[in-house]
């Protein structure tokens, strides 16, 4: 069962940041649908997960998903936060934030004008 191999990776673990994200990304991919409470599109976006901390039972991950650029340059993604339970086998998200970010190119661009 695939939910066992990240049980396993995880019980491994001392407490606190997960340090080796690759290998957790590739024990997700194989378990994700068979947690309950995951949505099946968010699967694939295990590759975007930019921390995970574990806390027994639960495994906290932040997955970033970008939203498309806007016409002056900037992107928006927004952050989303799970508890993943393995005792459980249950995912649960627990919240969600947004990060702007401006393209150097636009950023270039305001400068020049600011000094002229």
């Amino acid at each position: 069962m695939p939910v066992n191999e990240l049980r396993s990776l995880l019980t491994a673990l001392h407490p606190g940041p997960v340090r080796n994200l690759r290998e957790l990304r590739q024990v997700l991919d194989a378990c994700w649908y068979g947690l309950v409470g995951v949505p099946a599109a968010e699967g694939h976006r295990s590759g975007r997960i930019e921390t995970a901390t574990w806390e027994p039972p639960i495994l906290h991950i932040e997955i970033e998903q970008h939203e498309p650029i806007v016409p002056d340059g900037a992107s928006r993604a927004k952050v989303e936060q799970l508890a993943l339970d393995v005792d459980s086998e249950t995912a649960d998200l627990t919240g969600i934030s947004w990060r702007t970010s401006v393209s150097k190119s636009t950023q270039t661009s305001g400068l020049g004008s600011e000094l002229s």
